[in-house]
């Protein structure tokens, strides 16, 4: 019987068979199932119906990943300048500012900010417009020759007043703060003498209290105090670690003396 005049279902039964005989003995090999392509990952659970999203090394050819900011790095590693460390704090090159640039940082523009209130009732900035910067300058190796040595620091590196008052306008716009010009402070939240910056994102239009005589605002106090506890580890009592300090001060000024307790160094 001619093999055309067999029915097609025969036909096809047969060719199976064939195929299974030939493919066991090794006479041809079945054609191997090709990967799925990784850019089709993302695909919905058969059980919960959700999107699974496909994994970083799903991904081909992907040399790079997403900073903080959402932008490709191409080393794979978060962009370096102004990247946030604890509490949100930014880190500054060359004290924040410069006589050709002006102060680092952007200028917020009216109505952008908003105070919050401590527990105690004290303003606290918005740490959206003002997170706090530091300056890369001053570490825990260099107290000594920086905010701690004799003869002082902070007048080495203040911004000069032609730089600062126009901010301080800007500032007050960003934060609404009405009043006198004059009733206000453009107060470093991070402070020039525990390694603050002057950095836009450190600066905040501060209303002084006036505490007590000779003192302006009730912050000014904390930050001598902070200053010591961190200037204290070129002693042999407990100190205070600079990073420590300047998390503790840009989180909430209002407690920050009385939460460092617990943080002291012992020695």
């Amino acid at each position: 019987m001619l093999w055309s005049a067999l029915p097609a279902t025969t036909m096809a039964l047969l060719s199976g068979a064939l195929i299974v005989l030939l493919a066991a003995s090794g006479a041809c090999t079945l054609p191997a199932r090709p990967a799925p392509d990784a850019r089709a990952a993302a695909t919905h659970s058969a059980a919960a119906g959700t999107l699974v999203p496909p994994t970083a090394s799903d991904s081909p050819g992907a040399s790079g990943s997403l900073s903080d900011s959402g932008s490709l790095s191409a080393s794979g590693s978060p962009d370096t300048p102004d990247s946030p460390t604890v509490a949100g704090i930014v880190t500054s090159e060359a004290h924040g500012w410069s006589l050709a640039g002006g102060l680092d940082g952007p200028v917020r523009g009216p109505g952008s900010c908003s105070y919050r209130k401590a527990g105690d009732g004290q303003p606290l900035p918005d740490p959206d417009c003002t997170p706090g910067a530091i300056d890369a300058g001053v570490t825990q190796e260099n107290l000594a020759t920086t905010i701690c040595r004799p003869g002082g620091y902070t007048e080495a590196v203040r911004p000069p007043e032609s730089l600062t008052e126009p901010f301080k306008y800007e500032s007050m716009r960003a934060y609404g703060a009405g009043g006198s010009v004059s009733a206000y402070e453009l107060d470093h939240l991070v402070p020039l003498e525990v390694g603050g910056s002057s950095d836009t994102r450190n600066l905040w239009p501060e209303l002084d209290d006036h505490p007590a005589p000779d003192v302006a605002n009730s912050k000014d106090q904390v930050e001598g105090e902070l200053h010591d506890l961190v200037c204290d580890a070129l002693t042999v009592g407990p100190y205070l670690p600079l990073a420590t300090a300047q998390m503790l001060i840009a989180s909430d000024w209002t407690t920050a003396v009385a939460d460092a307790g617990r943080d002291l160094v012992q020695r």
